[in-house]
């Protein structure tokens, strides 16, 4: 482009003026009066794209920024305005490049830096974004958001305390900075500093009272710290900002369901499908879902989702259910099958994989207990609801003849895979001062860990997990047991179903279905509660179910 005559020169400074102050309008109008007179002038091009891009009109910044680049290929601005331009169209490789270009020409370019570590970490190119990061850190100190992306970055790497120093960092130059905090505060949580956790989102949320993550995570901490009243308040305090958000509906459910409010629980709990975690697992039947309606001369299909445990809790629906229904077609998990020949109330059992046939309405089974508005007192609960086959029994009583002792099953360990698995699993060397009682014979139905039980326990108990080859076996086993110590997986609700006594052992925070405080349970009138007090304390539990069975005995 020529030299600007003194007019043109003084347009240029009056646009630049209301550019600076943010009348965009006005600064639009002045450049394009520039470019009327000189279609080339760089400033003019260069600066008309960057309004463009600020008012989202991305392609027509790309254009006209490539234009002042034609005339000046060394404009690192430029570059860095164009790296923005295509950022706003998703077009992350060309961002990085033109940024990166930006930093070619002018090495001690901060924000450039800075914005070419957040196009290669939305590349997912993270080692390279933390060495952008790094080099924007060491030209600018200050710059509050290159720390905190860097933490983001770092915690995406599990590099939990590396980021959590990262945005103190932030911090440190801006305490307002309410992202950073809510950042802080999903670290602290993946450390495990619960009660830090909860001060980094109380302080995140003292500035932005609105941000419905931030509260939603806080009420999954409190949850997580057994403060579910205060969790619940965090939650509901989400929905009044967005009632849609399904994840904090489906959790608040849980803690209604956890504090025995089953009305508003089960309501929250359906929303479970709509979850991320959980909807792939809903099934996709061109059949309408059953709404509780009488069902005449219809037939219901009836099947499982999640756990064995659930399966073998709710099937005691299944009877109320056929009384609304003309046939009912159950499918029961393949792992089940065996304990399962009939089950009352169904005309039709099936396996998990085989057809149902012909049906006219279908309901997943963890849905009954809302659908029959269930609250903790009106709970079917009969002493026993599922008998072991008569043979298996009569084999196993024959077997266990020679133990006079109190005979004890134990199953210290629930589903490897299973989520929650690391708080409900228990250490079996924890276990090894119970087998010091007097007048009481050990049996391992601990399955899944071969060998578990002799290399712990030696010969003290007697393991039986080979012998286990089904859910029939352990159910008929179990039957000639005089108490079964489980912790919270699916023999417990065996035991439970079963009538046989059973201790459940459960963590600090258990699933709602066992409530928080009690120690019997509405579900199975057989089976005592066992509870930490503390966070990951089993040593406590093993002590109380030692006293409790010297008191047994």
């Amino acid at each position: 482009g020529r030299k600007m005559n003194k007019p043109q020169q003084q347009i240029l400074e009056h646009a630049l003026a209301h550019h600076a102050a943010g009348r965009l309008a006005e600064a639009e109008a002045l450049y394009s009066q520039i470019l009327q007179a000189d279609p080339n002038q760089l400033d003019a091009l260069h600066l008309l794209g960057v309004i463009a891009h600020q008012v989202g009109k991305n392609e027509i910044a790309v254009d006209l920024i490539g234009k002042a680049l034609a005339i000046k290929p060394d404009h690192a601005e430029a570059h860095h305005n164009l790296g923005n331009a295509h950022t706003g169209l998703g077009r992350n490789e060309d961002a990085a490049t033109s940024y990166r270009q930006a930093t070619l020409i002018k090495p001690e370019y901060a924000i450039a830096h800075y914005a070419l570590g957040n196009a290669l970490r939305r590349l997912g190119r993270a080692t390279e974004a933390i060495d952008s990061y790094n080099k924007a850190l060491a030209l600018n100190p200050e710059l509050a958001e290159a720390h905190s992306n860097l933490g983001l970055t770092l915690h995406d790497l599990g590099k939990f305390a590396q980021a959590a120093d990262s945005f103190r960092a932030a911090l440190n130059i801006n305490l307002d900075f309410a992202e950073a905090l809510y950042n802080l505060g999903n670290t602290l949580k993946e450390q495990g500093k619960l009660d830090d956790t909860v001060a980094a989102y109380n302080k995140a949320l003292a500035i932005k009272p609105n941000s419905v993550d931030a509260l939603y995570n806080l009420g999954n901490t409190l949850q997580a710290l057994g403060k579910i009243d205060a969790a619940i308040a965090a939650y509901d305090k989400a929905l009044t900002i967005n009632p849609e958000h399904v994840d904090v509906r489906y959790n608040l459910g849980l803690a209604q369901l956890l504090m025995g409010d089953f009305e508003n629980g089960f309501e929250n709990y359906k929303l479970r499908w709509q979850t991320a975690q959980l909807s792939r697992y809903r099934r996709p039947y061109q059949q309408p879902l059953w709404n509780g309606q009488d069902l005449k001369g219809q037939t219901l299909f009836l099947y499982p989702e999640q756990g064995l445990g659930d399966f073998i809790q709710f099937s005691r629906y299944v009877s109320l259910a056929a009384k609304k229904a003309e046939r009912v077609i159950v499918e029961v998990p393949t792992a089940l099958a065996c304990l399962y020949p009939s089950l009352p109330g169904a005309d039709v059992v099936i396996e998990t994989g085989q057809s149902p046939g012909d049906f006219d309405v279908h309901f997943p089974m963890l849905d009954l207990p809302g659908l029959f508005t269930t609250n903790p007192q009106s709970i079917p609960a009969s002493q026993r609801y599922l008998v072991a086959a008569d043979e298996l029994t009569e084999k196993w009583r024959n077997r266990l003849s020679v133990h006079k002792k109190f005979r004890v099953g134990l199953i210290w360990a629930g589903r490897p895979g299973h989520s929650n698995d690391k708080n409900r699993s228990i250490d079996p060397a924890l276990i090894a001062p119970l087998l010091e009682i007097d007048g009481v014979k050990f049996f391992s139905l601990q399955v899944e860990r071969d060998g578990e039980a002799a290399k712990v326990f030696g010969p003290k108990v007697i393991d039986l997990a080979a012998d286990l080859t089904n859910f029939a076996e352990t159910a008929a086993l179990m039957s000639n047991l005089d108490l079964i110590i489980s912790v919270d997986s699916s023999p417990a609700h065996l035991a439970g179903a079963l009538g046989c006594p059973v201790w459940t052992l459960l963590p600090y925070l258990p699933d709602w279905r066992w409530g928080m405080n009690r120690d019997d349970s509405p579900w199975y009138p057989n089976m005592r509660l066992l509870r930490q007090q503390k966070h990951g304390d089993w040593q406590a539990v093993i002590e109380r179910v030692g006293q409790e069975l010297k008191a047994v005995i």
